[in-house]
């Protein structure tokens, strides 16, 4: 062992030597600039110089002690340009070659630059043949465009020689991108191009990891590596099961853009101070650049490119049960029936990989989760309302006999290395084989599996796909991975872990290393080879980061055949553009204060990436939970978007504690009442792109307050939510923004900005409602189906007079808006059956008109399951207000309410005084059991009465 480490010394000084040589002059060591790693875990500055290398400890930071030295240039000119009629191209020929111990640079590139929408400006660069790497339109299309836009909010300029760009706010001069300062290598197996960014932005993206410092980015010099990984999100700061390199910047003053690099390839982005920049494995250097200028409007601009939100079916707007333990069929009827018993609401039971055969995809385990008792158990959830959704993986065991394996090898799905063979991973079954997505059969393959289970096994509702990074436990080549029993036939053979196929390029270990698991872990450490070859060519070394996508998108078409409702999947790893097809989850993450914290961050992040519908493990799924934890914790994820709860074997459903159950079914029927609410916010999402669950800053970009805010969050734009997550505390700091915010709960008002000390007892949230927004709201119920049979109730927020006031009308002082949006669970969006009303109030002097106005997909003869108008309460309602004596104002009353749907006036019928309640101090009208038909549409006018009778 000595010898052989002595002689690999002997041989790293004279690489060291060699290196040294071909550029020494212009070589530095940057201290302060960004470090590109050299060495590897416990390298020590003996070892890390005899590599012709940096040594600079830094104990402040996770930056690497042992760096690669600083090239002056790898440098192209651009030798022609020519203009398009989308923008233009040109030629770049290299003149400087830079880093050469990271490969040879590539001579000749083509630069392409189209100014495609107003704004959104397109830059790539890529090899003069487009021979390289390129994310595939077929799995995530480009938005098509055919002439230039006449006047972007954009300009583009560039250098010739040496060739640099910059991108230019014409606005207000504000410099977005600038490469002049910063060489641009084009090797083959590493790219890099950077950028000043200036210090003072907000910057926000650029993922998936768990951020223990918030949402906005540390600007420490640290890599963020972009390199899908089974690690459990409970690891904070590294990189998670997810690539997404979307970058979001707000400068002083609140203009917005976004930075998007449409690159698959693993990446590290690293950020300082002042610089940014691009390190990726291969492909092409594909940027996007969205002008905004607000928030909304770049996020909107970024879903351009990768696609609209999928719209998820309203049934999955409920909660979720979950563990990974349920041990038979019966433990799952009792979690059921006490879900039932307690009151608690329940949407859908979920199962783990308890309930298959030996791990196998597509299969029941005979003895503890039986065929007949398994159909049953579903019926009745079905019979009640509720779902049922399974897990499945993409490893499929190597066991003859076993249909989905012996399907795979007659229709050749499966991955393989570079000589042919069919790869050997190992994951819970044992050997497995992985579908190769990008094979032209995976498409029918994978429906046919999915078909015969929903139809001859267990009709699910909805697909949850896990471990498809691909997660591979596969520790070393030639592992044995099982001696005997292999297949149901008799047959008996040993198998171990593929060994890795030797290749021209150095795919296992290139030459730069990216920041992998925090550590500059091989990109084939617990996932499948980078060797491993697809079907069209394709290495997985390029290819890795899209396995997770490319599994969503074919279960999500085959669920489209499959099923005669809106698709629902839930995947674990994910890339740009997953959002279309797939709800996300935030992984294993682990029953701590820290990571009920850190949970909020993942779901904002997971917004700004596309993945709306989005949630973490309520309750902690790694460790033991505690009561006072998952009270809390119960109380924030009812508010996620996707609510539910799940645990790894400890038992924690929310109806175990006294405490617990009480904030279930107190935050848990809230929800329910919300779901109108936020079925429309992802409507809104669906069609028009953006987020549902936001940061603050989404909504009020010019308030800097709002930067560093990674503990509240705004479901769609008129709820806020402001959570305990500390142990033992009873109040919460919630920072609220400008404009007047009602307690959804008590309906007190409270005006911003300020940060406010609330109190917040366990078992409580603080949920306020924004003035000027009408909230739809259904009747409290345990399911959706049990939700959608009554009728709609509004909560009316009116801001105090002239604040916020959005109306154009002359003379009017108080404005509220909303819509609701339901189409019964159709397949297609804003199909026949849909429709949207659109509500509006206006109030001048003390009169006030509420209107619904409906509007229809088809048409209202057509449009099912339109509800009635049940309860309406209008907030910030100011009568008496201007009468002095007490007495008067006391007496206060209401009159005039008519409901213009049905004709009802005064002097026709007026509408039931008993039904009419008014609080004169808190400025809150409560109109009961209206029963307003808002297929014509209903108007509602009230108007301040006062009399010495009494009503």
């Amino acid at each position: 062992m000595g010898t052989n480490w002595h002689a690999a010394l002997i041989l790293i000084a004279a690489l060291a030597g060699a290196w040294g040589a071909l550029g020494q002059s212009n070589e530095r060591c940057a201290v302060d600039g960004p470090r590109k790693d050299c060495g590897w875990l416990g390298i020590n500055d003996l070892g890390c110089e005899a590599r012709g290398c940096c040594w600079a400890p830094d104990y402040d930071s996770n930056k690497p002690w042992c760096f690669y030295k600083s090239a002056v240039a790898s440098a192209y000119d651009m030798v022609s340009v020519r203009e398009t009629d989308l923008g233009l191209e040109g030629e770049l020929q290299l003149t400087t070659s830079g880093l050469p111990y990271l490969g040879h640079d590539i001579q000749q590139l083509k630069l392409s630059v189209q100014f495609e929408t107003q704004g959104r400006l397109h830059v790539k660069i890529s090899d003069w043949a487009d021979s390289r790497w390129t994310v595939p339109e077929s799995l995530l299309p480009r938005p098509s465009v055919s002439t230039a836009a006449s006047d972007p909010l954009y300009a583009f300029n560039y250098q010739q020689s040496p060739f640099s760009f910059s991108v230019i706010r014409k606005e207000d001069g504000d410099v977005l991108f600038d490469t002049t300062e910063h060489s641009l290598f084009f090797k083959q197996q590493y790219l890099e191009l950077s950028s000043p960014i200036a210090e003072s932005a907000a910057l926000y993206g650029i993922g998936e990891r768990t951020r223990s410092e918030g949402i906005r980015l540390q600007r420490d010099g640290v890599p963020t590596t972009l390199w899908n990984k089974d690690t459990a999100a409970a690891n904070a700061d590294t990189n998670l099961y997810g690539s997404h390199p979307f970058l979001m910047a707000i400068a002083e003053g609140g203009n917005a853009h976004g930075i998007f690099l449409l690159n698959s390839n693993g990446m590290d982005v690293v950020l300082d101070k002042s610089t940014i920049s691009y390190r990726a494995l291969g492909g092409v250097l594909d940027f996007y650049f969205f002008l905004g200028p607000t928030p909304r409007e770049v996020i909107q601009q970024y879903q351009e490119v990768i696609g609209k939100p999928m719209m998820p079916p309203g049934w999955s707007l409920g909660f979720h049960q979950c563990r990974w333990g349920y041990r038979n069929v019966q433990e799952l009827d009792t979690v059921i029936e006490s879900y039932r018993a307690a009151d608690i609401p329940l949407e859908a039971m979920w199962t783990d990989i308890d309930y298959m055969d030996g791990y196998r995809d597509f299969t029941l385990d005979k003895k503890n989760f039986d065929l007949s008792q398994m159909r049953a158990l579903v019926t009745k959830l079905h019979d009640a309302g509720q779902r049922w959704v399974p897990i499945i993986d993409p490893g499929i065991k190597v066991d003859t006999g076993y249909p989905a394996y012996d399907d795979g090898i007659r229709e050749d799905i499966f991955l393989k290395d570079a000589n042919g063979k069919r790869y050997i991973g190992k994951v819970w079954p044992g050997a497995v084989h992985f579908p190769d997505w990008f094979h032209p059969g995976a498409q029918d393959y994978w429906t046919a599996q999915l078909r015969q289970f929903h139809d001859n096994l267990v009709p699910f509702d909805g697909i949850w796909i896990d471990m498809n990074e691909a997660s591979n436990f596969c520790q070393a080549p030639g592992e044995a991975l099982q001696s005997n029993g292999l297949g149901r036939r008799g047959l008996s053979e040993a198998i171990a872990c593929s060994h890795n196929i030797s290749l021209r390029l150095n795919l296992e270990h290139p030459p730069y290393r990216i920041n992998n698991a925090e550590k500059t872990a091989p990109l084939s450490e617990k996932t499948i080879p980078v060797s491993i070859v697809h079907h069209d060519g394709t290495f997985e070394y390029d290819a890795h980061n899209l396995y997770g996508f490319t599994e969503a998108q074919l279960t999500h078409r085959a669920l489209e055949d499959i099923l005669v409702e809106r698709p629902f999947v839930l995947t674990r790893s994910s890339f740009s553009g997953s959002g279309q097809y797939t709800a996300h989850w935030s992984g294993d993450n682990s029953a701590t204060w820290d990571d009920l914290r850190w949970s909020i961050g993942s779901v904002l992040n997971s917004n700004l990436f596309g993945m709306p519908m989005v949630g973490a493990d309520i309750c902690g799924f790694n460790l033991q939970t505690t009561e006072e934890l998952c009270t809390r914790w119960i109380s924030l994820g009812a508010f996620y978007p996707f609510s539910r709860a799940h645990s790894d074997h400890y038992p924690q459903e929310l109806y175990l504690w006294d405490t617990v159950a009480n904030a279930a079914r107190k935050a848990l029927k809230m929800r329910m009442r919300l779901v109108p609410y936020l079925y429309t916010a992802f409507k809104k999402a669906n069609t028009e792109g953006g987020m549902v669950a936001s940061p603050l800053w989404y909504e009020f970009p010019t308030d800097a307050s709002t930067y560093d805010n990674s503990r509240q969050y705004l479901l769609g734009s008129g709820v806020l939510v402001s959570p305990v997550l500390e142990k033992g505390q009873d109040h919460v700091d919630a920072y609220i923004p400008e404009g007047t915010w009602y307690n959804i709960w008590d309906y007190s008002a409270i005006q911003g900005p300020q940060t406010a000390h609330l109190p917040c007892p366990l078992g409580e949230i603080q949920v306020h409602v924004r003035a000027g927004t009408i909230i739809p709201m259904q009747q409290p119920a345990n399911t959706t189906k049990q939700a959608a049979a009554g009728p709609l109730d509004l909560i009316v927020a009116l801001p105090p007079p002239g604040q916020g006031v959005k109306s154009a009308e002359q003379n009017v002082d108080q404005y509220a808006e909303g819509a609701v949006y339901m189409d019964g669970g159709a397949m297609a969006v804003n199909g026949p059956d849909s429709f949207t009303i659109n509500f509006e109030a206006r109030v001048s002097g003390q009169r006030g008109r509420l209107m619904a106005a409906p509007t229809f997909g088809g048409n209202a003869l057509t449009a099912q399951h339109v509800p009635s108008l049940g309860n309406v309460t209008v907030l910030g309602v100011e009568c008496g207000s201007q009468l002095h004596d007490p007495f008067w104002k006391e007496a206060a009353t209401f009159s005039n309410v008519i409901v213009a749907g049905v004709r009802v006036t005064v002097n026709q019928a007026e509408y039931p005084r008993s039904s009419v309640m008014y609080d004169s101090q808190s400025g809150v009208l409560q109109l009961r059991d209206l029963n307003g038909d808002l297929t014509h549409g209903v108007v509602i006018e009230w108007g301040c009465e006062y009399s010495l009778a009494t009503v």
